[in-house]
């Protein structure tokens, strides 16, 4: 769902392909080890614990990468 609502950002000029891709799998990291966490968990095999970690994990990076960009890189 994340993936969905970063590609329905309208374009704007000068937004190369790497960003697009960086900006999707930034939030590919925070959403999709909750997804097969969850699978995982109802499945009853395959650690399904430690993917809501890297969940946990990922999702913590990402904002701390997000608050960067907004306390420092934007420019006043």
């Amino acid at each position: 769902m994340a993936a969905l609502l970063s590609r329905s950002v309208p374009h704007r000029e000068g937004r190369s392909p790497a960003t697009l891709s960086g900006q999707l799998a930034l939030s590919a990291s925070g959403t999709l080890p909750f997804v097969v966490g969850a699978i995982s968990l109802i499945a009853g095999a395959g650690g399904g614990l430690y993917w809501v970690l890297g969940g946990i994990v990922g999702a913590l990076v990402g904002t701390v990468l997000n608050a960067w960009v907004l306390l420092i890189e934007i420019l006043r």
